[in-house]
């Protein structure tokens, strides 16, 4: 039935503390009381401890905090936002007033108002059940005081039953389990212990037979991979340079055998920044060694063959022998992987080819004094393989690209996998052709007879790049221009150099010292070996020239070639030539042997010269 008018629903209710809180304050004191310095009252309210009103004057949680509004007559008491009326130690009580609750329709029965107040209910306050009353006010009014059942949504205990009581819950534990407190089931000491020892045994167990099988694999793996190093450094000619290394008795310094692992960690598993050269075989890194030692790492690009295993082995016999200042150092090797590495000393300027031909940027242009520095310290160096080592070596592949600068643009010769050890009782040795194009002796392309000259030939070619700053080969220029040794010979025979010479040198006006090292490098490009000068006799010259002294062989210029120079090279041979890479850095490869190479980086070329060249 509607109800016309207002409808009144009032509820006085009583909050009762837990057992603890009401022992607790029971024995602080007799009386109710405030703590000293504390606001003992709010109007006609006590307010006794362990109420409070304000910080320090209530009890450790905020639930005791009270506050005074004494803007109203008489000033009034709050607990959060619920009036208080009297706080009953002694009882265990607080009265508070409560909200009222309506529901009011009009005449046609239309919902007007509708108020549904809470009271929320912290810990550790409950209601009372006893001293509540809840009345209904006004016609068909009905109001239902209701428990919640706490164990109704879900079960709330672990291990245990939940049992519903008003206003709460607790746990009745299964078997094996006991309360810690009445809403927390735990396990008995005794099933615990038992409950842990089986535990204990097949983790225990199972901990073992995993430690087992782990060592297990990992023992299988360590002796697969340690199977396989050997392999590899048999394979790579670690067996073969032990006994080359036996053979010199000492007098070569044993190469440091460097481990997989050493070189990964020195070129951060040989990440592609690291990567500072690469040539048609290789791939030179610059790594890191544990003691921050810097150096230069070049790996093979290709598994190995038995054939290319001893040139890699050579390499590394060859520069074992070798103690020069411009000689660059071996310092160790890795055979025991797939692609073998040599580790040399780091020369960090680049190559004198990157500063001749690639100018601008980092490389400035080179002074025509520093390019005899250059000049005279890789032809010292050339010298004293063919001279001072203990077994004389013809490197076979001088070039710029080979021929290392340092940061005080020192010169070290580089890449020694193509030399070549030469008997004290010979002069000259037979050998398939080998070399790089444009830089090739033609004697020596003609007769496969390889002697020091075929270096002191190649060193010209480098001493014609330093004057010109031209290629030795490039594919780019027309075809009577491509050789840049048959070019700058033919010009000097013409008496014209000035096309072809460099331009800062020819800035710095220096011709009496240029004439000297023109003259010097076309004796070293004369086709016949014995016209041409020692590498002693080179690196003697190219001091007199520094220090403006005159060499004594020099005389005057002969640039003009007699037809004997060119009948015993006419009628040339047909070679196979490596192309790859011929004008962009990396010139190619020459052999007259290498027929089972893939045709796509080969072509077949009957070599002809002008003049014989």
């Amino acid at each position: 039935m509607a109800l016309h008018g207002r409808m009144l629903l009032t509820v006085q209710a009583s909050l009762e503390m837990v057992a603890v809180v009401i022992l607790a304050a029971a024995t602080i004191a007799a009386l109710p009381q405030a703590l000293p310095g504390c606001q003992e009252k709010c109007g006609n309210l006590t307010i006794p401890y362990p109420f409070g009103i304000g910080k320090g004057c209530y009890m450790a949680s905020e639930y005791f905090n009270l506050t005074c509004d004494a803007s109203t007559v008489p000033p009034t008491t709050y607990w959060g936002n619920v009036t208080v009326t009297n706080i009953s130690l002694p009882d265990a009580e607080m009265q508070t007033q409560q909200y009222v609750a309506k529901d009011c329709y009009d005449t046609e029965d239309q919902h007007t108002r509708h108020n549904k107040p809470f009271l929320r209910m912290p810990h550790p306050f409950t209601i009372s059940d006893t001293k509540n009353k809840l009345v209904a006010i006004g016609c068909d009014t009905y109001v239902i005081f209701e428990d919640i059942d706490e164990c109704a949504p879900k079960n709330p205990c672990t291990n245990g039953k939940c049992m519903n009581s008003p206003g709460n819950y607790s746990c009745s534990c299964n078997k094996g389990f006991k309360n810690q407190d009445p809403r927390t089931c735990v396990t008995h000491s005794a099933a615990d212990n038992t409950s842990k020892k089986v535990l204990f045994a097949v983790v225990g167990s199972f901990s073992f037979l995993l430690a087992v099988v782990v060592s297990l694999m990992h023992y299988m793996k360590r002796r697969k991979v340690n199977k396989l190093k050997k392999e590899y450094f048999e394979r790579n000619g670690g067996l073969y340079l032990q006994n080359q290394l036996k053979r010199y008795n000492g007098h070569v310094d044993t190469p440091r055998l460097f481990t997989d692992k050493e070189l990964q960690n020195a070129t951060n598993n040989y990440h592609e920044d690291r990567i500072i050269g690469e040539g048609t075989y290789g791939i030179v890194y610059k790594g890191i060694l544990e003691d921050e030692k810097v150096v230069a790492i070049k790996q093979s690009k290709l598994p190995t063959s038995p054939g290319q295993s001893n040139q890699l082995v050579h390499e590394v016999i060859v520069v074992a022998q070798i103690n020069h200042k411009n000689v660059v150092k071996l310092l160790g090797c890795c055979l025991e992987t797939q692609r073998p590495s040599l580790v040399y000393e780091y020369v960090s300027n680049c190559t004198l080819y990157d500063h001749i031909h690639k100018k601008g940027g980092r490389f400035r242009p080179l002074s025509l004094a520093l390019r005899l520095k250059i000049a005279s310290e890789t032809a010292q160096a050339l010298s004293y393989l063919h001279y001072s080592s203990r077994t004389p070596i013809i490197h076979r592949d001088v070039k710029a690209m080979n021929i290392l600068l340092d940061e005080n643009y020192v010169a070290k010769v580089s890449d020694f996998g193509a030399s070549k050890l030469v008997p004290e009782d010979q002069n000259q040795v037979s050998t398939l052709v080998q070399g790089t194009m444009g830089y090739l002796d033609p004697e020596y392309l003609q007769s496969n007879t390889l002697t020091e000259k075929s270096d002191v030939y190649s060193f010209g070619v480098v001493l014609a790049e330093l004057l010109t700053s031209q290629k030795a080969l490039s594919f780019q220029k027309p075809e009577a221009e491509r050789n840049l040794a048959n070019l700058f010979v033919s010009l000097v025979e013409q008496g014209r150099l000035d096309p072809i010479l460099d331009a800062e040198i020819a800035m710095e006006g220096k011709f009496e010292k240029v004439d000297k090292v023109v003259d010097l490098a076309n004796r070293c490009l004369s086709l016949r070996g014995v016209e041409r000068p020692s590498m002693k006799q080179v690196a003697m010259e190219l001091e007199e020239i520094i220090s403006k002294g005159r060499h004594p062989a020099a005389g005057k210029a002969n640039y003009f070639t007699s037809p004997k120079d060119t009948d015993h090279l006419l009628g040339s041979p047909v070679y196979i030539v490596d192309l790859e890479g011929n004008d962009g850095g990396s010139s190619g490869i020459i052999t007259s042997a290498d027929y089972d190479k893939s045709l796509r980086t080969q072509i077949q070329m009957n070599k002809h010269y002008d003049n014989g060249r």
